[in-house]
């Protein structure tokens, strides 16, 4: 049953992608409202917005700047909706937007890590030989970078709380209760936070196997990785590889994807 779901979902996620595409960019947003209410029967902006980004990501080619900005947006968005409690004089959509254009600016304007958005790398320790699925990842933006050296949500310190609330003293039948929990939640908060700080320092990577099947998301340290090149990717090319599905290598795939 669920893969019947995930197929109607795709050839419905493609449909709306086909008539997105073919809107001009002044009235995409205009365009889009309508079709969601005519074939969806959705009229809230917030839902249609979604979906706009997730046409977006499903256009784009991974690790492209264009999806890179797809997923900021979209990451941004739920951060938004999570701290709505913030003093502001704007509606939550312009408050969003104008965080976006900040960011964007950020990630073109001030982020200049050793391998650029977009790269494709390998871990220099790593073997890359015929039994090896992961072939490669590309650098994609570091959300947790913007978010700590900014601080847009004024959260310095104690970044994405709201996600993990402090124990609250009118929830615990006793002040030892209560006690105990608020130390368990500080020391738990405190080793997060440092999580938090150290990932920021890294790049965020999405790895693939050798016909560009997504494998995995996570960071890594730019000295413990290097460029994966032209002549790593021709020596892929003459290794008889399989992806994660078991299925060889097709280099007509690879080409088209590039």
């Amino acid at each position: 049953m669920s893969n019947i779901d995930d197929t109607d979902a795709q050839r419905r996620l493609q449909a709306a992608a086909d008539f997105y595409q073919t809107l001009p960019d002044d009235s995409k947003l205009d365009g889009m409202i309508g079709y969601f209410k005519e074939n969806l029967g959705l009229t809230d902006l917030s839902v249609v917005k979604a979906g706009i980004r997730q046409i977006r990501k499903h256009l784009a080619r991974p690790g492209s700047w264009e999806y890179e900005a797809a997923r900021l947006e979209e990451d941004l968005a739920q951060r938004c909706e999570a701290h709505i409690d913030i003093p502001i004089w704007i509606s939550v959509e312009e408050w969003e937007e104008n965080l976006f254009g900040d960011e964007i600016e950020f990630f073109k304007e001030e982020y200049n890590p050793l391998f650029p958005i977009g790269t494709k790398v390998r871990n220099i320790f790593g073997g890359y030989g015929e039994g090896t699925i992961i072939r490669y990842a590309i650098v994609g933006a570091n959300e947790w970078t913007y978010i700590t050296r900014v601080d847009p949500f004024d959260e310095a310190g104690m970044h994405d709380y709201k996600m993990h609330p402090r124990p609250r003293f009118q929830d615990f039948d006793s002040a030892e209760a209560y006690d105990a929990a608020l130390r368990e939640y500080t020391e738990k908060e405190n080793a997060r936070q440092e999580n938090i700080v150290g990932i920021a320092e890294m790049l965020s990577l999405k790895w693939f196997d050798c016909n560009g099947n997504t494998i995995c998301s996570g960071w890594q340290h730019a000295d413990k990785l290097r460029e994966f090149t032209f002549e790593g990717a021709a020596a892929d090319a003459a290794l008889p590889l399989v992806d994660t599905f078991g299925n060889p290598q097709n280099l007509q795939k690879q080409t088209v994807q590039e």
